[in-house]
């Protein structure tokens, strides 16, 4: 056992051992080198989500994936993340995710170094694929017009501060529904809005969505972002 000078990655140090017997030297073995290599580290990927049918173009936060791609090997999930390109500052590897399906993929760099595959450790970075986003089929006036039923084609995931619409439905829709306005949900997949004083919306205005509000319950998913023209009841 000995202990090693201070190196840097990717340094060769050549050794030079000599065997003694108490103090008098009785050989001295050939000079050996030593080359000192690290593992690929990983701390971050951006996007970390992406649809699931796309080719997306990713960042790779890491560090000691040396200079030459030829050698580097990314996956995500387990499969190859194609064309990758070294960045010199910050380090980081831009690759293509390739298609797939499911969330918090672990996302791997290896490095083949004088025929060994180093390959880095768990780590943080993880990337998921995004479901189709629901679509909003129809609102309608339901009763006798004191609310709109607006259908989607999916069951919703759970929205935080419901009773306001304003954090999922647009702007320009909310002033449209009155002073008071409140959305409950009849089903997973029926929004009910209980319209408010003094409302607007008639038959033929259009009810739009706030970005990246809406998604499915089932697995992550893109946000609804189409609209949908008022009718009369169905």
């Amino acid at each position: 056992q000995f202990l090693s000078p201070a190196v840097r990655f990717g340094d060769t140090v050549t050794m030079r051992l000599n065997l003694f017997k108490g103090v008098q030297p009785v050989a001295m073995l050939l000079p050996l080198e030593m080359t000192f290599i690290t593992l690929p580290v990983v701390t971050a990927i951006e996007p970390s989500a992406a649809p699931f049918a796309a080719s997306t173009v990713v960042t790779i936060a890491a560090t000691n994936f040396g200079n030459d791609t030829a050698t580097l090997t990314v996956t995500i999930g387990g499969v190859v993340c194609r064309n990758p390109m070294i960045v010199v500052t910050p380090p980081a590897l831009v690759c293509t995710a390739p298609p797939g399906r499911g969330s918090s993929h672990a996302v791997l760099v290896s490095r083949e170094v004088l025929g060994t595959s180093l390959t880095s450790v768990a780590n943080p970075a993880t990337f998921s694929y995004l479901e189709v986003a629901p679509v909003a089929l129809f609102c309608s006036f339901a009763g006798s017009g004191e609310r709109l039923q607006c259908g989607f084609d999916s069951r919703i995931a759970q929205i935080p501060d419901m009773q306001t619409c304003s954090s999922f439905i647009s702007q320009e829709t909310v002033r449209l529904l009155g002073a008071a306005t409140r959305c409950i949900w009849a089903d997973e997949a029926t929004l009910s809005i209980l319209l408010g004083h003094s409302q607007r919306i008639q038959v033929g205005d259009t009810v739009s969505f706030s970005p990246g509000a809406i998604r499915k319950a089932e697995a992550m998913s893109e946000a609804a972002s189409n609209s949908v023209r008022v009718t009369m009841d169905l």
